[in-house]
């Protein structure tokens, strides 16, 4: 018979309890726990499973965290199954596994033959009901595990599992708060950037509005001499230039405007859908190289006699900028479709692409300043979809994004019918 714990094994209890409860760190708690358990026994190998409440399988929850004399691989092996059998029994029945002489059973598998072990014990880890793991531990001697050993070793296996959560909650919360600093600074940081580009924004584009001005009268001066059709072709192709030009600098006028909480400027009118649409579509593809123009294949679907309440300049920012995106995010030769309908006393309009679509995670900030619809690899100052869904928002409009990743982009506009 196996001799009974000494009387100083309580107080060895105590002593260790008292130990492993100053340690906070996880790893190490672990391991600590682990070599207390194998020294107050008399175990020659042993370790710390922990399970993994993200995972429905008992199989696959299983995570040994902490080792003594074993390889952490072991619990995978095929030699090792019949262990793990008892192990998956332990947490199945929250209850301890006693095998004093294992070899001798009938049958004994061939994880008990290969190592020679006799005595195993299983103790499992619950805190306020809830099994968070086990220590599992094992000899080659008969009867390794005494009767006062196991009478005690319960209360240090309960005082060990609530030294794991303590240390698991720490860890969360340590974790929270380093997420929590990570996300102050990340936004202390925007808001230095963004003033510092709202600030360059509204510099640059009123020290552009008076050159703009110059060049433009320039070009009509050049146009009233009959100059030669050569001639002719380069002053046409300076004032597309120029209107680009003028349309980034409204742009950057009116996000100032925004950012400082003053009203756009509107003078809104009946506009011929179809007919904006299209001068716009040509204006998109005017950007484009002439070689490149086929590429981009845009189809107009609109009725003739859609009209709808609006600023006319306004609604050119909004078509050309939802065109401009459409044929940058889409490949060459794949279709770009704008079609619009009537639906009550509204005009819904679509732009539609083929593009590479955008995460669902990412459309919510898709219409904020500063806020692209790529991960940053192309160039843009992030303002175009926030001016957007601003200008609409003056006019008594809307528009919404439907996209999947893979299935390219469609906008969907509303605005007031005439």
């Amino acid at each position: 018979m196996a001799p009974e714990a000494p009387p100083e094994a309580v107080v060895r209890l105590i002593e260790v309890s008292r130990s492993i409860t100053a340690v906070l760190d996880q790893d190490e708690l672990l391991q600590k726990i682990l070599a207390s358990a194998v020294l107050f026994t008399g175990a020659e190998r042993g370790f710390v499973i922990l399970i993994d409440s993200r995972v429905k399988s008992p199989e696959e929850s299983l995570r040994v965290k902490a080792v003594h004399r074993m390889d952490a691989t072991e619990l995978d092996e095929e030699e090792f199954t019949p262990s793990k059998k008892s192990i998956l029994h332990a947490l199945r029945a929250r209850q301890r596994v006693d095998r004093q002489n294992a070899l001798d059973e009938a049958d004994p598998s061939r994880s008990v033959e290969l190592y020679g072990l006799r005595s195993i014990l299983i103790e499992p880890m619950i805190v306020q009901e809830r099994l968070i793991g086990l220590i599992y531990l094992d000899s080659r001697i008969t009867s390794r595990f005494s009767a006062g050993h196991k009478e005690i070793l319960p209360s240090f296996v309960a005082q060990a599992a609530i030294c794991v959560e303590n240390a698991r909650l720490i860890h969360e919360r340590e974790e929270a708060l380093k997420e929590q600093h990570r996300e102050q600074v990340h936004s202390r940081e925007m808001e230095a950037w963004s003033a510092a580009m709202s600030a360059f924004v509204s510099i640059a584009s009123h020290d552009l509005k008076g050159p703009l001005t110059v060049l433009k009268n320039g070009i009509f001066l050049l146009r009233r001499l009959s100059p030669s059709p050569d001639a002719l072709q380069v002053l046409d192709d300076m004032e597309g230039s120029l209107k680009r030009a003028i349309r980034l600098v409204e742009t950057y006028l009116d996000a100032t405007a925004l950012l400082e909480e003053r009203a756009l400027e509107l003078s809104p009118t009946p506009v011929e859908l179809k007919s904006a649409i299209e001068q716009e579509v040509e204006f998109s593809r005017s950007k484009l190289a002439e070689n490149r123009r086929a590429l981009y294949p845009i189809t107009v679907e609109v009725p003739g006699e859609l009209k709808v309440h609006g600023d006319p300049n306004r609604l050119e920012q909004v078509f050309g900028n939802l065109l401009d995106n459409a044929i940058k995010y889409s490949p060459g030769g794949t279709p770009i479709t704008v079609r619009a309908r009537a639906d009550g006393d509204e005009v819904v309009v679509e732009v539609i692409d083929s593009g590479p679509g955008i995460a669902p995670e990412r459309q919510p900030r898709l219409f904020e300043r500063f806020v692209r619809g790529d991960t940053g690899t192309s160039k843009g100052t992030g303002l175009g979809l926030w001016i957007v869904r601003s200008l609409l928002a003056s006019m008594g409009g809307s528009i919404e994004l439907e996209s999947q990743p893979g299935q390219g982009s469609t906008f969907r506009i509303r605005l007031k019918k005439a």
